[in-house]
């Protein structure tokens, strides 16, 4: 499945290694007519995609891949009523530079969690 007109990534800000942006989703994309009709909710892999899509923004390089997950929380799902959320993220060179530390996390404009993240993503 094509993930092209689901979600766009607006006002990608940044200070030091911290950067946030607003997601706005579209929740008449196909995607969401079997995830699940008539009560739509963001799939986890697509929030892990919208992740890697903003680090991709963040750092300027298309060529990155997920190596690892020390953790991931699914707190609360994204549904329909939830056009918009922020996300906040922490990039870290690794050991490695190569390899950058991820921390994440998904919340709704009034700030209720939808994901944390933490894991490691590496450069090419």
């Amino acid at each position: 499945m094509e993930l092209e007109g689901v979600f766009k990534i607006k006002n990608l800000t940044s200070v030091d290694n911290q950067f946030t942006c607003q997601i706005d989703l579209n929740f008449s994309h196909s995607l969401f007519d079997g995830h699940f009709r008539n009560y739509p909710i963001v799939p986890g892999v697509v929030e892990l995609y919208i992740l890697k899509k903003i680090i991709m923004s963040a750092v300027k390089n298309e060529n990155i891949s997920l190596e690892s997950i020390d953790k991931v929380k699914f707190v609360n799902p994204i549904f329909e009523n939830e056009l918009s959320f922020a996300v906040n993220v922490q990039i870290e060179n690794a050991s490695n530079n190569n390899n950058l530390k991820v921390k994440a996390s998904f919340t709704s404009l009034n700030n209720k969690m939808f994901m944390s993240f933490n894991g490691l993503y590496k450069l090419y």
